[in-house]
């Protein structure tokens, strides 16, 4: 016997918003439909979604997915808002998110929050990771040293290729996350020596010795390299990553051009929006109206100055617009 087809009018309802349907998974407290509703999320579309949700109910998505998830969709959302909604979380939900995240959104996001808040999530985290952290913090946040990651591959220069594969084959899971194209040659002293691309190391035979197919002396920067520098040298270099390397010359990380690229969108939109008076979303609302006031004065005033100029260029010319009314076409360009 055959089941009845769904009515027409079944088929036709209209399918709620995305958002709604957000809105429903939480109401229902179901864990595998929040999981499935990320994964369904066009690329982008999750931070606009969960814009629309109240803040409680953001809290309590997040308490639905698991670490990794909720790391994923923290990683994807505009640093503020993440902060925010991190901040909420105990600390031991908030720890085994960010034991999850990469070593730079780990420190992007604990600059969102407040020392206290900061100290009680590391208190939790695993303690490997936590010292990560607290390593990476030391840094000015633009400088290759606060943009870099520490998820790299580097292994003594005295391993063999067998030596580098077993151990990659042994960790396939965690090191398929580090998105790699290098692994990194140091000494005992843990110095950057050379580099090696992964398809040379899968091409060579297994008893050869690292140092002895390793481009040796590789280009690196210093963890103190300034963000300008940074982005210097990947405009004239075609690379996606490069080694970043402290005094002594230990390699302590790798900068990613992207990354790089992102923070000097996100600087050079600060510098605008400081010169505009304005800071940020909740920063500004909260301030008082007069200081707002303050804070937009200048480029108000440039703006005023601005008009008046464009005003009397084009009552210079008003006996020329009489004339050739098609000019006034063009008075919004002006």
């Amino acid at each position: 016997m055959t089941e009845p087809a769904e009515s027409t009018e079944e088929l036709n309802a209209p399918q709620p918003d995305a958002w709604e349907q957000l809105e429903q998974i939480v109401a229902a407290e179901d864990s595998d439909a929040a999981r499935n509703y990320l994964k369904e999320l066009p690329p982008g579309e999750d931070a606009r979604v969960m814009a629309q949700l109240s803040h409680a109910e953001q809290q309590e998505f997040i308490a639905l997915l698991h670490d990794e998830d909720a790391a994923h969709l923290m990683e994807s959302l505009p640093e503020i808002q993440a902060g925010q909604l991190l901040s909420a979380l105990p600390p031991e939900k908030a720890a085994h998110i960010f034991d999850e995240m990469n070593s730079d959104e780990q420190v992007d996001l604990l600059d969102q929050l407040t020392e206290e808040q900061s100290e009680a999530i590391i208190e939790q985290m695993d303690p490997e990771e936590a010292e990560n952290v607290r390593f990476l913090a030391q840094y000015e946040r633009l400088s290759a040293g606060g943009l870099m990651i520490t998820e790299l591959l580097y292994f003594d220069e005295s391993q063999t290729v067998d030596d580098v594969v077993t151990e990659l084959r042994q960790n396939a899971e965690e090191y398929a996350t580090y998105n790699v194209q290098y692994i990194y040659v140091v000494n005992a002293d843990q110095q950057l020596v050379g580099v090696l691309r992964l398809r040379d190391l899968l091409m060579a035979p297994p008893g050869r010795r690292l140092n002895k197919m390793m481009i040796a002396d590789p280009t690196s920067v210093l963890d103190s390299t300034p963000l300008q520098d940074l982005q210097h040298f990947f405009d004239s270099h075609h690379l996606f990553g490069l080694p970043v390397v402290d005094a002594n010359k230990k390699l302590v990380g790798v900068v990613r051009r992207e990354d790089v690229e992102q923070a000097s969108e996100e600087q050079a939109g600060r510098t605008f929006l400081r010169f505009a008076g304005i800071m940020g979303g909740e920063e500004l609302r909260s301030l008082p109206l007069k200081i707002r006031s303050a804070r937009r004065l200048s480029w108000l005033s440039i703006n005023i100055v601005l008009n008046i100029f464009a005003a009397s260029i084009i009552a210079m010319y008003e006996e020329t617009l009489e004339t050739v009314i098609a000019l006034a076409v063009f008075l919004p360009i002006v």
